[in-house]
């Protein structure tokens, strides 16, 4: 029973794919390039709950797990090249892994906003889009309430000015 379920299901979802190909006149190859590259634009929050800031890990894991030039990772986080490749360098020894494993992942653009940190950035968009309460989001860090919730105020009256 399950089998066939299974195969049900499979063959809507190539039907939905066929469909996709010949409605934007798109080759399969061309299909996968989107999915990967609307893929490569986003990061598991986990990556965020390790021993370095969290510029360190935006970068490390850009580069060492997405192959991401210095320039591409400048321009996706609106920073100078320079800053990213220092960054790399300077942290690339201290971070010996980084958890890829989380189920929820966040759009690149959410950190090019210069007005706010990265981590203000981050725990901003989890409450105020996602929805998440702030002690999920310390949860989800590792990191503690209370810092939380001043990065949370802080990117607050940051927006409000």
């Amino acid at each position: 029973m399950q089998e066939k379920r299974g195969a049900q299901e499979l063959c809507e979802d190539i039907s939905v794919i066929q469909n996709i190909l010949t409605k934007h006149h798109l080759t399969l190859d061309n299909l996968k390039l989107l999915l990967e590259r609307n893929q490569q634009l986003s990061v598991p929050v986990s990556i965020f709950k390790t021993n370095v800031g969290p510029l360190a890990a935006l970068c490390v894991y850009l580069k060492d797990y997405k192959n991401q030039s210095f320039s591409e990772i400048a321009k996706l986080l609106n920073r100078d090249q320079r800053t990213i490749y220092t960054t790399y360098a300077k942290y690339k020894p201290h971070v010996k892994h980084l958890d890829q494993g989380g189920k929820l992942h966040i759009k690149i653009e959410i950190f090019s906003n210069r007005k706010l940190s990265i981590m203000e950035n981050l725990v901003f968009y989890l409450k105020d889009t996602l929805g998440l309460r702030l002690v999920e989001i310390a949860s989800m860090l590792g990191r503690n309430n209370k810092t939380i919730w001043c990065f949370y105020h802080r990117a607050l009256q940051k927006n409000e000015n």
